[in-house]
């Protein structure tokens, strides 16, 4: 999982960066980080974003992001 990706199940879900960090436990300093580059997203961040919203869910949000063009601001 990297940056872009979690950026986009953020954005498809309609969350702020503090709901989506509060939704799978980090903080949202974490979310800010890895959006802007200077934090890698770590296992622990992929596993917990997997455990939310699930693989199948994950592959649906990508293609819906596709739709939009990628990245949606």
């Amino acid at each position: 999982m990297n940056a872009e990706l979690l950026k986009q199940i953020r954005k498809v879900n309609n969350l702020t960066q503090e709901q989506f960090a509060s939704e799978i436990g980090v903080s949202r300093q974490t979310i800010a980080f890895i959006e802007t580059d200077r934090m890698h997203v770590s296992d622990e961040v992929a596993r917990k974003v997997r455990e939310r919203y699930g693989i199948e869910r994950i592959e649906q949000m990508k293609k819906t992001a596709d739709l939009f063009g990628g990245d949606r601001k």
